[in-house]
């Protein structure tokens, strides 16, 4: 989707945050100052995870690394 996003125009920015099975992040790439759409694209390396509570906090996990460093605000 993401691929399809880029190839469309409709963003010129994309960030991959990979999340590890203990919910450390790791981001590569980087959003340009001034990005149309950025995108974040997160991927688990533990996709089998059926404990969904545990996802909320892997998600929390990936806004927190986000907003450390790019400052956002909300």
């Amino acid at each position: 989707m993401v691929a399809a996003a880029e190839k469309a125009g409709v963003t010129n920015s994309v960030i991959r945050a990979e999340v590890a099975p203990n919910g450390k992040v790791s981001l590569s790439g980087s959003w340009k100052k001034g990005a149309k759409n950025p995108i974040a694209e997160v991927n688990y390396e533990n996709n089998r995870e059926l404990n969904f509570s545990r996802h909320g906090v892997y998600a929390t996990n990936v806004v927190k690394a986000l907003q450390k460093r790019y400052g956002i605000k909300k």
